[in-house]
């Protein structure tokens, strides 16, 4: 007979939040994803979680560590690879989703990152007000990975820094007068300028989700 472990609220929830995102993901979460979806501040705690719960012989893991099987009496029984290894690139502040704001660089911030998200160039993150972008999934709070260059791609999502000094988050298109800035949300009329500087695409998305 097979004894039950006994799981602490906290272990449930990275467990349910690991199978949750795979259903809807079709692949495992990053360490990020793990804390940022179960409120832990360091990744180095879900590290102590999953150790916990391998002892307990919840979910087992190869011998480097990142893949977790999940038990079949889990719901499901499935490989789910598991980014050990983070990057850590800056948080420079906030971005408008919304009218554009004064641009403030900060890089007293970092924020870590599975490596899969980072551009070939630079990449950095900003921090997203107002719900222009909703549409593209992008909502206040969330943060943007950003790989700063300085052209852009008709349809691409851009931070855009306008002539006033003023920066915002919208989708790019250049035409014979000017470019146009497109929100993704019909609340929100499109700016339309005769120049502007690209100072990177969207290339990545994280959110926090709210504890429950």
């Amino acid at each position: 007979m097979k004894t039950i472990p006994v799981l602490y609220p906290k272990q449930k929830r990275i467990l349910n939040f690991i199978q949750k995102y795979v259903q809807e993901n079709g692949h495992g979460p990053a360490l990020t994803d793990i804390a940022h979806g179960v409120g832990l501040k360091a990744v180095s705690t879900v590290h102590a979680h999953l150790e916990r719960l391998q002892k307990k012989g919840v979910i087992r893991r190869d011998g480097q560590k990142n893949i977790l099987f999940l038990e079949s009496g889990n719901t499901f029984e499935l490989p789910v690879r598991i980014s050990a290894s983070l990057a850590s690139i800056p948080l420079l502040g906030i971005i408008a989703a919304g009218l554009p704001i004064e641009a403030i660089e900060d890089r007293s911030e970092t924020i870590e990152v599975d490596p899969s998200m980072l551009g070939r160039h630079e990449t950095y993150a900003l921090r997203v007000r107002g719900q222009s972008m909703q549409d593209h999934h992008i909502c206040d709070g969330d943060i943007v990975v950003v790989e700063k260059q300085d052209t852009a791609r008709n349809g691409e999502t851009v931070v855009a820094l306008l002539d006033d000094g003023t920066v915002t988050l919208k989708d790019f298109y250049k035409e014979k007068s000017g470019f146009r800035l497109q929100p993704r949300n019909p609340a929100f009329p499109p700016i339309h300028v005769k120049s502007l500087r690209v100072q990177g695409r969207v290339i990545g998305l994280l959110r926090r989700y709210e504890n429950r």
